[in-house]
């Protein structure tokens, strides 16, 4: 488990790296990039699957039959 965690912190430093990146490549201030990279995360955390509501569903399914 330990070295999955660590994988994950990596590989989530070089992608908020890449993306500084690029967005000052784009001409972006500090502060802009920072604002993109926290719209950027807030994004993708509502493209998540909600696994709760995914379970409980499944669940209901499972009763029901």
């Amino acid at each position: 488990m330990q070295a999955e965690e660590i994988a994950n912190a990596r590989a989530h430093r070089a992608e908020q790296a890449a993306l500084k990146s690029y967005f000052q490549q784009q001409g972006m201030t500090e502060d802009e990039v920072k604002a993109a990279l926290a719209d950027y995360k807030t994004n993708k955390e509502k493209q998540k699957p909600n696994l709760s509501a995914i379970e409980k569903s499944s669940q209901k399914v499972v009763c029901n039959s």
